[in-house]
């Protein structure tokens, strides 16, 4: 199979529980797609990156504002929107 994309990186939305390790990760394009079918939704994601160092800043920006609740709540850091976050 031919893969002119590489590796990308994966920022997911951190739960109460989670470690940088969960939230950020890296793949070829057929192991992101194995993730997909194993369960990996959209909505858990929040971005996709070809810097693992823009990854990495999100990732951490993420992690200092952790949701309240074992699951991602989308409206619950601290007050801020998606528009926010993703700044």
């Amino acid at each position: 199979m031919i893969d002119e994309v590489g590796t990308i990186w994966v920022v997911e939305y951190p739960t109460q529980y989670s470690g940088i390790q969960d939230i950020l990760w890296h793949a070829q394009v057929t192991d992101f797609i194995l993730q997909s079918l194993g369960g990996l939704r959209k909505e858990h994601i929040y971005g996709i990156y070809k810097s693992k160092a823009k990854a990495e800043k999100a990732a951490y920006r993420l992690m200092k504002s952790k949701p309240i609740g074992p699951f991602p709540d989308l409206t619950n850091y601290e007050g801020q929107t998606l528009a926010d976050l993703r700044r």
